[in-house]
């Protein structure tokens, strides 16, 4: 699954997860808190933003052109690599 592949980052991802099923796929509410329970059970528990992953994922969205989410998931994902989880 897609989404296993992200482990913490969910904290980023899944606001996008749930504004894409409202408004593309037209769920409802009880669906999306369905499928957020499901994502949930599936990854592990995530990492807090903090302004330290704040800082250093502008700094990668900068030096390589990415978007600013994107440079969150990558450094949450490097600190969760580090932490071995």
């Amino acid at each position: 699954m897609r989404i296993a592949k992200w482990g913490n980052s969910l904290p980023v991802r899944l606001p996008v997860a749930v504004t894409e099923a409202r408004r593309k796929v037209r769920m409802n509410s009880e669906e999306v808190m369905a499928a957020t329970a499901a994502i949930r059970a599936l990854c592990e528990t995530p990492i807090a933003l903090t302004a330290a992953i704040h800082d250093e994922a502008v700094r990668i969205s900068q030096r390589h052109k990415y978007h600013m989410q994107d440079g969150q998931v990558i450094e949450s994902v490097k600190l969760a690599t580090f932490r071995g989880l």
